[in-house]
């Protein structure tokens, strides 16, 4: 089974100096991520039937769009192995 669908991500953010510290900035990102929605399976979205032909298998697919908000924080040193 395959799918595919069309996206796009934008995202940015801030580094911010840390006074009294040349070399430690604070850093703040947002990425936002939309797509189409895709078809998929999950754990027991999968069925073997024996009795049906030779045997076949019975796939109870789902979708769902490809949506995602993703923020971090985190701490920026320049020159940390000088």
């Amino acid at each position: 089974m395959e799918d595919w669908g069309l996206g796009y991500k934008v995202g940015g953010g801030l580094l911010i100096p840390i006074p009294g510290s040349e070399f430690i900035k604070l850093d703040f990102r947002i990425n936002y991520q939309d797509g189409e929605s895709m078809r998929f399976l999950t754990k027991g979205d999968t069925e073997y039937i024996p009795t049906k032909g030779n045997g076949e298998f019975e796939y109870h697919t789902r979708y769902s769009p490809l949506q995602l908000i993703n923020a971090s924080i985190g701490v920026v040193v320049y020159d940390a192995f000088r």
